[in-house]
């Protein structure tokens, strides 16, 4: 099998926090703080950089990297560090990785999330990315046999929790056709979507176009595995429900103007080819879909 991407992800995060790039209660670099405040310092400064100071992650992240020094226990912190590198990865021009490459922002993201996993085996959607950043990384490493460890693991945790599938499913998707998993995923999109999950997402201030960016991510998998019905329904969803606000809706309206081009284009791909250069939530506007409020 051969494989040729390592994969950043999608993420629904749904937490509240404060704004604002530097707090009068914290320091700007967060130290010298008790843990609490350490990790509510880091999330004030997170979430701007996150949503809409797309400039100021490189800033942040190092702001983490170095409380992470000074409170080595922080499971928050372990949290959001990935979640901000996949961010830079995919959308601050970083760009995918190829065979040989890497960056720092994505080398620390799997022992991030095991770290936090570890700290907190409480939250089923950290456990998640933490199995989907190690399917990713076996894949990398062409691993068929820890490859399969991880799989099974997927396997097991989607079956124990249903509502919270969109990190595995979306990890499988991008996979080789000739591995087997973007047909499973399939059957666990079909599942979770008639389940009704995906349409229960609801808007929030740290997601403010979930819905339209759930919807959009929907169609993009349906589109991926050929099936025209759903990513077209998808695809339309995501244009109404998002509206003239969301600023990604030029994304749903260029897949509905072609579809039969988008899917041609993810069929022209070889069975044992990753489609992951050709899919728009694991590129410049992955977390954006959702997070961004411009």
């Amino acid at each position: 099998m051969r494989h040729l991407s390592i994969i950043a992800f999608v993420s629904l995060v749904l937490i509240s926090a404060g704004c604002g790039e530097e707090s009068g209660e914290f320091p700007r670099d967060c130290l010298g703080l008790s843990l609490a405040d350490a990790e509510s310092c880091a999330e004030t400064q997170f979430w701007p950089a996150f949503q809409e100071d797309f400039d100021d992650r490189f800033r942040v992240y190092d702001v983490m990297t170095a409380l992470l020094a000074e409170h080595p226990n922080s499971t928050r912190i372990y949290q959001l560090r990935p979640l901000l590198g996949v961010a830079i990865s995919m959308e601050n021009d970083i760009g995918l990785l190829t065979p040989g490459q890497s960056n720092e922002w994505m080398v620390n993201m799997r022992g991030d999330l095991h770290q936090a996993v570890a700290l907190d085996d409480s939250s089923n959607f950290y456990k998640s990315w933490r199995i989907s950043a190690d399917l990713t990384t076996a894949m990398f490493l062409d691993n068929d046999a820890v490859l399969q460890q991880f799989i099974d693991e997927g396997l097991a945790h989607a079956a124990e929790n249903q509502a919270n599938l969109m990190a595995l499913i979306t990890s499988f998707m991008v996979f080789p056709m000739d591995s087997g998993l973007p047909t499973r995923a399939q059957g666990m999109l079909d599942g979770w979507v008639a389940a009704g999950h995906g349409y229960r997402t609801e808007d929030s201030e740290k997601f403010p176009f979930g819905r339209a960016g759930v919807d959009f991510m929907i169609g993009e998998m349906y589109a991926r595995v050929g099936n025209r019905d759903m990513a077209f329904f998808n695809y339309d969803q995501a244009r109404v429900r998002g509206g003239d606000a969301w600023p990604y809706k030029f994304l749903a309206e260029e897949a509905l103007a072609d579809l039969d081009g988008r899917i041609a284009t993810f069929a022209a791909f070889a069975d044992d080819e990753t489609p992951i250069t050709e899919m728009v939530t694991f590129g410049e506007y992955g977390c954006k879909i959702c997070h961004a409020t411009r």
